[in-house]
C-alpha cells in the first residue's frame, strides 16, 4: 500500500483537535484492511463508514450524505477527491486533488495548518471555507496566509511555490460526468434513512 506523502503526519496531528471519521464509498472487505495499516493502533482514526453508509442516487451515485453522521454540519468537513461524494453538502466540503504516485505532493502538508486554524478558531466551518476557496474549488493561497496569519505565511509561501490545485473533473463520456448536480442534490430532501449510521456513536468523543 502506497501512501500519500504527509499522510502520518496529517492524521497524529489532527487527531486531538477532529473526529476523524474515514468515509469510503468501497466495500468494507477491500477498504478495511487498508485503514487497519493507515492506524495499526488504532488511536488516530475514531470511525470508518463504506459503502453501506453511503447514499445510493439514481442507482449510479453513492453520496456520503453528511447529515447522516449526527454531527452538527457547522462543525463537520469532508475532504474528497469526487464532487459527487458532497453533493448534499458542497458547503462543507475541502476539495482535495486525486493522488496516484506523486512523492512530492504537499496537499496534505498544506491542509495541516488550516485545519488545525479552523479547530482553533470554534467558528462555523462552512464560512471558512467559503473564504478560503476561490471559483472552481480551488484553495486561495493569499486568503489562507490571512487567515493562518503572519508566522505561518512563509510555510505557505513555500508550500504555494509547489501546490497547484486543481478542479477535480470527470474526464468526458465517463459515469460520473453525467450526473446533474442541482437534481442529485435536491434528492437528499427525499431520503427518508437519514439516522446515524450503525458503528458510529450518537455522540462526538469529547
Amino acid at each position: 500500500m502506497k501512501k500519500r506523502p504527509y499522510c502520518d503526519d496529517f492524521l497524529r496531528l489532527l487527531s486531538p483537535h477532529f473526529e476523524i471519521v474515514m468515509f469510503t464509498a468501497s466495500l468494507a472487505k477491500y477498504a478495511q484492511p487498508l485503514f487497519n495499516r493507515l492506524d495499526p493502533t488504532g488511536t488516530l482514526i475514531d470511525h470508518v463508514l463504506f459503502r453501506e453508509h453511503c447514499t445510493l442516487v439514481q442507482n449510479e451515485y453513492y453520496v456520503k450524505d453528511m447529515a447522516r453522521l449526527g454531527r452538527p454540519l457547522e462543525s463537520t468537513i469532508i475532504i474528497d477527491n469526487s464532487p459527487a461524494s458532497y453533493l448534499f453538502q458542497p458547503e462543507n466540503a475541502l476539495p482535495c486533488i486525486s493522488w496516484y504516485t506523486d512523492p512530492q505532493d504537499l496537499e496534505l502538508s498544506v491542509f495541516i495548518p488550516i485545519l488545525l486554524k479552523i479547530a482553533q478558531q470554534q467558528k462555523d466551518v462552512r464560512e471558512i471555507l467559503r473564504l478560503i476557496l476561490k471559483k472552481g474549488n480551488k484553495l486561495d493561497m493569499n486568503r489562507v496566509k490571512t487567515l493562518l496569519g503572519f508566522d505561518a505565511v512563509t510555510q505557505v509561501n513555500n508550500l504555494s511555490k509547489r501546490y497547484e490545485p486543481q478542479t477535480v473533473e470527470s474526464s468526458p463520456g465517463s459515469r460520473s460526468s453525467k450526473y446533474n448536480s442541482n437534481h442529485i442534490r435536491n434528492s437528499s430532501q427525499k431520503i427518508k434513512n437519514r439516522e446515524t449510521p450503525a458503528g458510529l456513536p450518537s455522540t462526538p468523543k469529547p
